[in-house]
């Protein structure tokens, strides 16, 4: 099957939307979550994988009276499916391509894990995180289907600069019911693309 009709990149990009919905909806979520107090911009559809963008959504932030553009955050998404197990499993590198997770080559404002099993959101500093990452890299491991070597890090530990923790069972399908459209547009512009992955990421051996 082509991957731009996997689930692996079904579940990915309603995972983004998931994201930009509770964002859309939740102002204390941004406000004590984020740290993010000015007007802020959502309504841009995650990037798509023809673009330049480095990250999943931009949080572009407005001075509240002016409207004055005040620069943006960047948020990279993750899906997983955890029944039960208290970690996650970080990528580092893809080991067909012998390149490395974009995330780590280009750090994120925030890192975010749907778990698709209960509906759960788990937010962390991507800054931090990308750090925890790196810093246990001699620890990697293969993923379950023997296609990427990353890490296991505890769903809640700081040291991968865990933030919050939030249901978002409403939001997830309330994107299934109102975004079929933008979404089946996503998963055919991913058709024929291929990303070309980088084989040099600061704090980690060079893959070239």
């Amino acid at each position: 099957m082509s991957f731009h009709k996997s689930k692996t990149l079904y579940d990915g990009i309603v995972a983004e939307f998931v994201v930009m919905d509770m964002l859309q909806h939740n102002s204390m979520v941004l406000e004590k979550g984020l740290g993010v107090t000015t007007c802020t911009d959502l309504d841009n559809a995650p990037s798509y994988p023809q673009s330049n963008a480095h990250y999943d959504i931009d949080l572009n932030l407005f001075e509240c009276e002016t409207m004055e553009p005040l620069g943006k955050k960047t948020i990279e998404v993750k899906y997983a499916w955890n029944p039960s197990y208290p970690t996650f499993f970080a990528e580092i590198l893809q080991v067909r391509s012998q390149t490395y997770a974009e995330y780590v080559v280009h750090p994120p404002d925030f890192m975010v894990y749907l778990n698709g099993h209960d509906k759960t959101l788990y937010c962390y500093d991507g800054k931090a995180f990308v750090d925890g990452v790196i810093s246990n890299y001699n620890n990697r491991r293969l993923n379950s289907y023997g296609s990427a070597e990353g890490v296991l890090f505890g769903k809640k530990d700081k040291e991968y600069g865990y933030l919050f923790s939030y249901p978002v069972e409403q939001n997830y399908f309330s994107v299934l019911k109102h975004k079929t459209k933008e979404i089946d547009h996503r998963l055919a512009a991913s058709e024929g693309v291929s990303v070309k992955g980088s084989k040099v990421a600061e704090g980690l051996p060079s893959l070239a």
